[in-house]
């Protein structure tokens, strides 16, 4: 059965290629961004907790989110592909230690130069500052530290996140690196 996660950094359009890949598998695709949407609109228990962070303007804890997800994936009958969880290494290993490990993890890979500039282009061009330098390195460190735990897991597909345009390039591009590792993917016979 095939488990997949997108992981990349800031601005990478991970939900977008994660969305084509799952929809070419035929496998149900998870993000917390979606299930906590659901959540809010069906006014669930987790919907109520959410409430409370949202009402007060704070992060929502990661271990919320966790939770969160691991209730979905439970719900999941075969596959799944995940897009931009896990976050971070604890909460790989949590996935891990629910039974969740994924069997191929795809990081679209990009400098971190490259990051700065696809949001300064992306602020730029909605008239606001979306996240603060601070926020993107941390988010950056956390990325780095979850790409080397799938590496040592040996389960990292690598993929160049950057595409042939300035800013945030060409999603085709980045559609065309990733053709022949979904192919060997499902190849390999995971699915």
């Amino acid at each position: 059965m095939l488990k997949v996660v997108f992981i990349g950094g800031p601005g990478t359009l991970v939900h977008a290629h994660a969305e084509s890949f799952a929809e070419a598998a035929q496998l149900a695709v998870l993000n917390p961004g979606d299930v906590m949407r659901t959540h809010l609109r069906e006014q669930s228990p987790f919907g109520l907790r959410l409430d409370q962070y949202i009402d007060a303007d704070e992060l929502v804890p990661s271990e919320l989110v966790l939770e969160m997800m691991l209730e979905s994936l439970a719900s999941v009958k075969g596959g799944w592909v995940l897009a931009n969880f896990p976050r971070t290494v604890t909460q790989a290993e949590s996935l891990a230690r629910h039974g969740h490990a994924p069997t191929a993890v795809i990081e679209l890979s990009v400098t971190d130069e490259q990051v700065r500039g696809r949001l300064r282009e992306r602020d730029e061009r909605l008239g606001q500052c979306t996240e603060h330098d601070s926020a993107v390195m941390r988010r950056l460190v956390q990325h780095r530290e979850l790409a080397a735990y799938y590496q040592f897991k040996g389960n990292l597909h690598s993929v160049s996140g950057q595409g042939g345009s300035p800013g945030f390039g060409d999603y085709e591009d980045v559609e065309e690196r990733l053709k022949p590792v979904h192919r060997h993917l499902l190849a390999k016979g995971h699915g």
